[in-house]
């Protein structure tokens, strides 16, 4: 018995030598600096994110990047039908400055007046893309989650319930 006590002794101090490596390797499979590279994203590079972990995962086959990409991914249709409302209202007014603008004249000075005011728009019109795409997506991803949560707790309120039985059996032991 002493010989057990003592093995165990050994292979314990054996494994407090791993017990920092141990450690190192449980904060490399942390989840949160997974979880903030998604949420620090902007609504144009969610996607691009999502496809790295992807690809994270394929190469070092952990479940969590896996189910990182899973659990965002389900906010990916949001986020892209967000970016097409708001471009097509980008690409209707870009194309309204277009329909305005005047190539048609001939003296050069009120051509180059033209363009130059074209071009102003035509700034502003991206720069509001570009802001569009930056926009960050935690606000947006918290609406889709509250919404997601409010339907799942309303589909449960709303399930059909089962009636349980007040009757209690007796079974005789054989």
């Amino acid at each position: 018995m002493t010989g057990l006590i003592v093995d165990w002794r050994r292979l314990e101090l054996h494994n407090w030598a791993n017990l920092l490596e141990y450690y190192d390797e449980e904060q490399k499979r942390d989840g949160a600096p997974l979880d903030e590279f998604i949420m620090t994203s902007s609504i144009g590079q969610l996607s691009l994110r999502l496809q790295i972990v992807k690809a994270l995962h394929a190469h070092f086959k952990l479940d969590v990047l896996l189910n990182t990409h899973d659990y965002y991914a389900q906010f990916l249709p949001a986020v892209q039908k967000e970016i097409s409302q708001q471009r097509t209202v980008i690409e209707k007014e870009l194309k309204d400055h277009v329909k305005i603008a005047s190539w048609r004249d001939i003296n050069v000075y009120a051509l180059k007046l033209s363009a130059a005011k074209t071009h102003k728009q035509l700034n502003k019109c991206l720069k509001k893309y570009s802001m569009l795409l930056q926009q960050p997506l935690l606000p947006l991803i918290s609406q889709k989650s509250d919404a997601l949560f409010d339907d799942q707790r309303t589909a449960a309120i709303d399930a059909p319930t089962m009636e349980l039985s007040t009757t209690v059996h007796f079974y005789p032991d054989a």
